[in-house]
């Protein structure tokens, strides 16, 4: 069971995010180049990007990796289905 943290969120829900943001921007130099790109989005100076703007950039990268994977799964399967005409 989660345990609710000061924000409202679960702490198991962000360790889970923190884990991905580690995996998929390879560690701390990950979480700044994370910093980085929702700084240059926004406009904003990469010091003045809050915590709710870099979990919004967050959800919105891994929606955008789970359709690229999505589209990925789809087109091994049209593949493959062609190779076995």
């Amino acid at each position: 069971m989660s345990t609710i943290d000061s924000e409202g969120g679960t702490r198991a829900r962000s360790a889970r995010a923190r884990r991905q943001v580690n995996l998929n921007f390879g560690g701390g130099s990950g979480l700044l180049r994370l910093l980085l790109d929702a700084a240059a989005l926004t406009g904003r100076s990469p010091t003045r990007i809050t915590r709710e703007v870099l979990e919004d950039y967050l959800a919105l990268w891994l929606a955008a990796r789970v359709r690229e994977q999505r589209v990925i799964a789809e087109a091994r399967e049209s593949l493959a289905a062609l190779t076995k005409r």
